[in-house]
This record gives structure tokens, C-alpha cells and sequence, in this order.
């Protein structure tokens, strides 16, 4: 039977084999022993789970993390609890974009919504919080204090909604939203619906009002939420599939989800298929917004050289972008495969543009001496060492899967210039 309370025993289940590599110190069992006892003592006097929290500001936003280590297994023991009596699971961004590719290859008609929730975790009401956790009866009373209190001073802070960045908050949003996701997902038209946090992505019969249908999304949202219209995107095809001839031709519509670019064409005449019997080709690509995050990070390393001039490190930084590593997944306290391929390794790579311009941009940003930053790069390196640079492709990274290992300590080097780009 699970046990829901805070003990030397619960407190110890949420240590994570990452943690010992990242803090070395919890290698000796007497400092082991002393950040557990600190978890217990907290949690059974006058604790606040705000006060230890710490933030930094990315893209305007505040993120937040606890500055000790024992108040980070309180709030690992805090999630586990709600996530245990709720039931929730997490979704599968990979499963996503499967289901999506296919049911918009589909020969039928449908209408597509893009739609996105505007500033997520900020915008959730105490109220509602309150009410949808701090009132279930199968929440145990210190489970429902420790959250109580964060959420509290969060808002004495001046701080609405949740605090961003915290595993805990994933989970309060997830509780929070789970009957919106049911109402939507039984609407009457619509045959698919699927959230990953804030984007939402629906496709319908194409039958339902366009309008009213969005108006009936905005009433069921949360109290406090709403849509963001800028990135709202809204597609009709009808069921009339008409196959081309020509090899080169204009996509239907194109729309970025889940960091892929979604493009759909009419389909390659078959002439033994009869009318009805075509499908739809849907070819995915990495979505325009990441290329220029990877660009930008190009650029960054650059920059990173012209200051420091420690060639090896630019070097790391074009393996880590143009290949594929292992990285820890600390929620799930184990490694997963990440990188150009890995990440996005449902790309149609003989179609891809995206991967062609990074490679393009990738030689104009070595060999260009045009441009203030460029012209200074090229200023300070040698031919011999831009032809090193040159032998790096993303799309030879990515068809030949191409894998390298970073030690933990060169991961910061590399990552160090990027700050959040």
C-alpha cells in the first residue's frame, strides 16, 4: 500500500541515482542521513515550501527552483503523492505527432485547431486550485499544507497562478485541466484532441461552427485562462482528394506542433485506386522556430570563439549540434537518447528543407567574411581550422544517426554560451 507521509522512510524512496552524481557529498551516509532528517524536521514544523524556492527570469518569465536539497525532496514527495491519487500520466510528445500525421493523412474531410494557452502556469486561479486539490478528500492534510503553502506565497509574492519550472506545478496544471481535456475530447465532432502543456491540437468533422466551437474551448477553460490569438491557426480541407501528377507542387497548408513543421499535399495520381481511395501525404520537418534556435546557437558559438579563442570548445559545440548524445532525464532518473536525429527523428529526411539550411547557414557562418561577427570569426581563424569546422553536416548527422559522448563537465562548457537559446 502506498504510503503518503512524510517520513525518514518516504524521504529516502525519492533520492534518484542521478542525484548522487550530482551532489558527491550524498556519497557519505552520515550527510545522507543529515539532509533526510532536514526533509522530516521541515515538513513537521512551521514550514513554508515558498520562502526556500529560488528563480531566474527566461523570456520574461520567472522559473523556479528550491535552493536546498532537502526541500527539493519534499516537493518530489508532494508530486508523487497527487500524481498517485489522480492518476495522471504523462503524455507522449513522439505518440502525439504519430497520431497527428496519420489522421492528417486521412482522405476525408476535417478542420484543424491549432490553439494555444496564453501564459499557462502564470494564469491558473488560487481559487481554482484550492478548490480542485486542496478540497479532495483523497489529498492527505500535510500533502494539501506544503501545497497550500506554495501556492500562498506564491500570491503574497505578487505572483499569479503557479510557480513556473517546478515538477510539482506540471502536476497541479495537469489536475487542473484534466476535466477541460475530457469535455473537449467529447465534443461531438471532434475525433481527436491532444494537449502537451499549453499547445492544444484538435481535428474535427469540419460540421461544427468555427466559431462557436472556439467560444465553447474558451468557456471550458480554467478560470484565469485564455487562448492566445496570435498563435491561433485554423485549417478546413474537404473530403474531395485531388492526386497530382507533377512531383513539385504547393502544399496544402503547413503548421508547426511539438517542434515539427506539419506540411500536407494532395497525394501522387494512383491510377488504380478509385475516387476515395487516396490519401493524403503529410510530410514533417523540423519547425522553422527550432532551425533558428539552432542557428542562433551557431552564431553564439561563434561569438563565444572570437572572445576566448579556444578552438576545442567551438569544436565540442558543432559535435554536440550536428550529432547525437545520451542526456539524463532527472524526472525519470535515467538517460535518453537527444540530438539532431533523436530529437526529431520522425523528419522525412529526403524531403527535408530544414536540415539543408543549417548545413547552408552552417558554411556561410565559417566561410563568410561579411558581417561584424562573421568577419571577426573569420579573422581569427585559419584555413586549416575552418575546413576542420566544414566537415560537420546535421543531415550526415542525422541519416548516418551519428552518436558522441560528452562527459558531464564538458556539457556545461558547451552549453555555457547558449543561455537559454
Amino acid at each position: 500500500m502506498y504510503d503518503h507521509s512524510f517520513n525518514y522512510v518516504t524521504f529516502t524512496k525519492e533520492l534518484r541515482k542521478s542525484d548522487f552524481n550530482k551532489y558527491k557529498r550524498l556519497r557519505d551516509p552520515i550527510y545522507k542521513n543529515g539532509v533526510i532528517l532536514n526533509s522530516v524536521v521541515s515538513v513537521a514544523g512551521d514550514f513554508s515550501v515558498y520562502s526556500p524556492l529560488a528563480y531566474t527570469v527566461i523570456r520574461g518569465k520567472n522559473v523556479y527552483r528550491t535552493a536546498k536539497f532537502h526541500d527539493e525532496l519534499i516537493l518530489r514527495k508532494v508530486n508523487r503523492n497527487i500524481r498517485v491519487v489522480s492518476g495522471l500520466k504523462s503524455n507522449v510528445r513522439d505518440s502525439i505527432v504519430a497520431n497527428v500525421k496519420n489522421l492528417l493523412s486521412e482522405g476525408v474531410s476535417y478542420r484543424i485547431y491549432r490553439l494555444d494557452v496564453k501564459s499557462f502556469y502564470e494564469s491558473f486561479s488560487k481559487d481554482d486550485i484550492f478548490n480542485k486539490i486542496i478540497l479532495r478528500h483523497d489529498v492527505s492534510p500535510a500533502t494539501k499544507k506544503i501545497i497550500g503553502g506554495l501556492i500562498e506565497g506564491h500570491d503574497r509574492a505578487g505572483w499569479p497562478g503557479v510557480p513556473r519550472g517546478l515538477a510539482l506545478s506540471a502536476t497541479i496544471t495537469e489536475l487542473l485541466m484534466k476535466d477541460f481535456d475530457k469535455e473537449i475530447e467529447s465534443e461531438n465532432e471532434v475525433f481527436f484532441y491532444s494537449r502537451y502543456v499549453d499547445d492544444i491540437i484538435i481535428i474535427t468533422s469540419g460540421l461544427e461552427d468555427e466559431k462557436g466551437f472556439v467560444d465553447v474551448i474558451r468557456e471550458k477553460l480554467p478560470k484565469g485562462l485564455s487562448l492566445n490569438q496570435k498563435k491561433q491557426m485554423i485549417r478546413s480541407l474537404s473530403a474531395d482528394v485531388s492526386p497530382r501528377k507533377a512531383l513539385l507542387s504547393p502544399s496544402l497548408f503547413s503548421f508547426e506542433y511539438l517542434g515539427y513543421k506539419f506540411s500536407i499535399f494532395e497525394p501522387f495520381n494512383n491510377p488504380d485506386l478509385k475516387k476515395g481511395q487516396h490519401f493524403r501525404e503529410v510530410l514533417l520537418d523540423i519547425a522553422d522556430s527550432k532551425v533558428k534556435k539552432i542557428k542562433t546557437r551557431i552564431s553564439k558559438a561563434l561569438l563565444d570563439y572570437v572572445k576566448n579563442k579556444d578552438f576545442s570548445l567551438l569544436i565540442l559545440r558543432f559535435k554536440f549540434l550536428t550529432s547525437n548524445f545520451s542526456v539524463l532525464d532527472v524526472d525519470r532518473d535515467r538517460k535518453r537518447l537527444a540530438g539532431i536525429y533523436y530529437n526529431y527523428h520522425r523528419v522525412d529526411v529526403d524531403f527535408s528543407r530544414a536540415l539543408l539550411d543549417l548545413d547552408s547557414y552552417l558554411r556561410k557562418a565559417v566561410l563568410s567574411s561579411s558581417g561584424k561577427l562573421f568577419e571577426e570569426f573569420f579573422c581569427n581563424t585559419t584555413l586549416a581550422q575552418r575546413r576542420i569546422l566544414l566537415k560537420f553536416s546535421f543531415l550526415r548527422g542525422y541519416k548516418r544517426k551519428v552518436f558522441m559522448h560528452f562527459s558531464r563537465e564538458n556539457m556545461k562548457l558547451i552549453q555555457g554560451c547558449w543561455a537559454y537559446a
